[in-house]
């Protein structure tokens, strides 16, 4: 991983851009980062231009033309008992 740099976006926010370096491919990921009392957390990630914020909320916008909130929620929760 190579780091390039930092911007400040707010007082309590800010943009770390790095590249993975993998054989003859680099890889751009953008890290949205937030100041929270005593640290610094990611709550984004963006993969060459694409955030998972962003495409979490198309996935769910899909579903739940087609769905409830309930059967959404049903489905995150199936999810998450199968990975643990």
């Amino acid at each position: 991983m190579v780091y390039l740099d930092q911007k400040m976006i707010a007082d309590n926010s800010a943009l770390v851009r790095t590249h993975i370096l993998r054989q003859s491919v680099k890889i751009s990921i953008d890290y949205s980062m937030q100041s929270k009392p005593g640290a610094w957390r990611i709550y984004d990630v963006c993969v060459e231009g694409v955030g998972l914020i962003s495409n979490y909320r198309n996935q769910f916008n899909d579903i739940l033309l087609k769905e409830s909130p309930y059967q959404l929620i049903a489905r995150l929760k199936s999810k998450s008992e199968s990975t643990t």
